[in-house]
């Protein structure tokens, strides 16, 4: 490098030589807060129209930086100031000194314009304060977030439950700049004294695109409905300098009283001492005709305690050991052809008795005649947890590493032991013995096959010699073959009302590959479009949607690939050809579409930006039969032809005071259907009727703002007896009606499936609203049910 200033003062004017060139730094703010973002602005000041080369420590690697350039006059002379900012974050607490930068700046060039000589110019330093978060007046529900819009969101995966039943309790933090310094806060003090009991040591953390999520697990205790207390959440707000508390909102849940149902026991005072997985539950797929089988089944079914079900266990062992030893048990009904289920059943048994190694041997005789089945992994894994005293066990590294080996049943792993090794050896023989011969043997092959293409199959210079013409007309849209004409079908059209934009191409004597059109469009921000729809060969559309009042030019862009003999004249010369798969790209002219506003007049006060035609509003209410407190679920849906935006919601009106309404949530939105979600609880029997709810909107037909009505729903008071069975109603695959979506739980409230047929036998796994299950079998009244989270019984 040479000095900068004997190279540029020699290479100025007289004028300019009291002029010193400089590289200026600075900083603002100065003083930041953690993740808050300031801006370095570098300045450097030059004698010449050159642009510098900049680089620093709190440069990126690999940024390209916006320069302004600007003329200014300094010392009687004319010099460049070139100015580029860079933004600068804070992610340590301290002192962070900014600098220096360092300026490339280029001073000769050779006869091809190259730069030959660089001069390099250095700024000073500056010096950048990072506050944390003051620890005066921190609350205890601070959470580590810092924001200047800030979201606490908490949700449970059930709202109807029976008393011990576990839930899973989410609260989901968002507009943290920085996701990474957000942590679980703490919330046992907002469920104590409530009818929950927090299981702190299930939190588990998951971090989301623009959020924070975490989850634990409680438990429901008592009757009644109740709900999930409100939790403070504490943040730092950016823009206050100040701690600010954001509350959840409380969320109702109805729990039914019913015998303790937990997977393990609890202490005196309600405390969770065990939560280990279990198996799943026992299945009956047969009707038990040998008195020893009658009998395991029955224990089974009946076991509450470690205790019943060794006895269980060890009556359902004796009866596996007659398959084996007496032929007449093994031939009838009920005998060896569900050796595998009687396996897995007295797995689950020995599970439940805590004899885990009994189960894993169990368990591995059952895979040797079916292979690994979710329901074995599932057992395995609660044995496992057992052994190793961790209720989060995985299973052995074997079964993890090679899953297929272990879904094969006992031929099948012997078939494939046997494969493998023969496999080696071959390979062996092969590398070892074989030597030149095989080499000499792929070269002809590979010769016979090259002899046998070059008759039969295409030249390999084939494709080489019909891009050539291509070569000689790659020279943009002025020589594609190609028309494209483009249009909106409406050139004025109304905020709201769909429009079409047209492209029609003319690909004149050539054939444009099928699936190979791209449209690319510029829309603006504020408006929605459709999928691209082909009309014919050369025609397409898009549906399109502008949202606010304005002049819109759309500009597009016309890809693809064509084939043919080509003719195209460019001025006088003429330019002909032949192309295979030859790539175009047309860019027509910027399309003008004229969007107007809505009309003021008669707009009402609660209209959210709803247009379209044939707007149709129902409720729903689940259950529709119930008793003074319990949990009513009212569902608004919303189905439309054309748009509505993600904050409409619906007007409620003449609701009862004898009802207690929660928040009202949206749960779905699509193209066409809004669906939003209320809680509410009648007090007493006298709020038999909901509420009158509608939605207002612009009706592109009629030129006027309407409305739509979904008229009350009556409910229906019952015995307290009947009351707790017809909440709990659920539909299962075989049982849903048509036009709903086969084997998804249909009602609001969850499905608890319990080890045995019987409402003392312990819970598997309480399944959430929406979880798609499977029958299985039947007994008494009871059915059994598999999902991907287990399988168990319920009525």
């Amino acid at each position: 490098m040479i000095r900068l200033a004997a190279l540029l003062m020699a290479a100025l004017p007289a004028v300019l030589q009291a002029f010193t060139p400089a590289v200026e730094l600075s900083v603002s703010p100065t003083n930041i807060v953690l993740s808050e973002k300031a801006e370095a602005t570098i300045s450097v000041l030059i004698p010449k129209r050159v642009t510098p080369s900049l680089s620093a420590d709190f440069i990126p690697e690999g940024m390209r930086l916006q320069m302004e350039r600007q003329q200014v006059r300094r010392d009687g002379g004319i010099a460049w100031r070139y100015v580029a900012k860079v933004p600068v974050e804070g992610d340590a607490a301290g002192v962070r000194t900014l600098g220096p930068v360092t300026a490339h700046i280029p001073v000769r060039t050779d006869f091809f314009g190259m730069v030959s000589q660089t001069a390099e110019l250095k700024s000073g330093t500056v010096e950048l304060v990072v506050m944390g978060p003051p620890e005066a007046g921190r609350p205890d529900s601070y959470c580590g977030a810092i924001a200047e819009d800030f979201s606490a969101t908490a949700s449970v995966d059930a709202n109807v439950c029976t008393s011990g039943d576990p839930l899973l309790f989410t609260l989901e933090l968002s507009g943290a700049t920085d996701a990474a310094m957000v942590y679980a806060p703490s919330v046992s003090a907002a469920f104590r004294g409530a009818s929950f009991r927090l299981d702190e040591a299930s939190l588990k953390t998951e971090t989301l695109a623009a959020s924070k999520r975490f989850t634990w697990r409680v438990r429901a205790v008592g009757a009644g409905t109740v709900e999930i207390p409100s939790v403070e959440v504490a943040w730092f707000d950016l823009r206050l300098r100040t701690y600010r508390i954001e509350r959840t909102i409380p969320i109702p849940v109805q729990i039914k009283a019913g015998e303790q149902a937990t997977l393990g026991a609890m202490d005196e005072i309600g405390g969770e001492t065990d939560e280990f997985p279990v198996p799943d539950g026992i299945s009956l797929p047969f009707t038990p005709k040998n008195f020893t089988l009658k009998h395991a089944v029955s224990l089974a079914i009946r076991a509450k305690t470690d205790k019943d079900f060794a006895a269980a266990a060890e009556r359902y062992a004796s009866f596996v050991e007659l398959l084996d030893t007496d032929r007449r048990v093994a031939q009838a009904e009920d005998g060896v052809a569900y050796r595998a289920v009687h396996l897995c059943n007295l797995a689950a048994l020995q599970a439940m008795a805590g004899k885990p190694r009994e189960a894993i041997a169990s368990y591995s005789k059952s895979e040797l005649i079916t292979g690994a089945t979710p329901e074995t992994v599932r057992g395995l894994k609660a044995a496992y947890a057992r052994i190793k005293n961790d209720p989060r066990a995985d299973l052995p590294l074997p079964r993890i590493l090679f899953p297929f080996w272990f879904g094969l049943p006992l031929l099948g792993r012997v078939l494939s032991a046997v494969g493998v090794g023969l496999a080696f050896a071959v390979l062996f023989i092969l590398a070892v013995r074989a030597g030149r011969r095989l080499a000499v043997l792929a070269l002809m092959c590979g010769t016979a096959c090259s002899a046998f293409a070059f008759p039969f199959g295409r030249s390999a210079f084939s494709d080489f010699f019909d891009g050539m013409p291509g070569f000689r007309m790659g020279f943009g849209n002025d020589v594609c073959p190609i028309g494209v004409a483009a249009c909106f079908s409406n050139a004025v059209t109304t905020v709201g009302e769909p429009v079409e934009m047209i492209v029609r191409l003319n690909p004149g004597t050539v054939r444009i590959a099928e699936n190979s059109v791209n449209i690319e469009a510029g829309f603006p921000d504020k408006a929605t479009h459709g999928r691209l729809r082909q009309i014919s060969d050369s025609e397409y559309r898009v549906k399109t949607t502008f949202l606010e009042p304005g002049t819109n030019d759309v500009r597009i862009a016309v890809s693809g690939s064509y084939s043919g003999s080509y003719t195209v004249t460019n001025g006088n010369m003429i330019s002909t050809g032949r192309v295979m798969n030859q790539s175009f790209r047309v860019v027509p002219q910027p399309l003008r579409v004229v969007v107007r506003p809505l009309p003021e007049r008669g707009r009402p006060l609660d209209y959210s930006g709803a247009v379209g035609r044939r707007f149709r509003l129902t409720q729903k209410l689940t259950p529709d039969k119930v008793h003074p407190g319990d949990l009513v679920t009212a569902e608004y849906r919303l189905v439309f032809d054309g748009y509505c935006p993600s904050n409409a919601e619906v007007r409620v009106d003449n609701l009862s005071r004898e009802f207690k309404a929660y928040e009202m949530k949206e749960i779905s939105h699509d193209a066409n259907s809004v669906v939003w979600r209320q809680m509410i609880v009648p007090r007493t029997t006298a709020a038999t009727n909901s509420a009158l709810v509608s939605f207002s909107y612009y009706d592109l037909q009629a030129k006027r703002y309407a409305r739509t009505k979904a008229k009350p729903v009556r409910l229906t008071f019952v015995s307290a007896d009947r009351a707790s069975t017809e909440n709990t109603k659920v539909s299962v695959a075989g049982d849903v009606p048509d036009g709903d979506r086969p084997g998804n739980v249909a009602e609001v409230s969850s499905m608890v499936l319990r080890f045995a047929p019987s409402v003392n036998s312990p819970v598997v796994v309480t399944l959430p609203p929406g979880t798609e299950v499977r029958e299985t079998c039947r007994w008494n009244g009871w059915r059994r049910v598999q999902s991907d989270r287990g399988a168990g019984w319920t009525h």
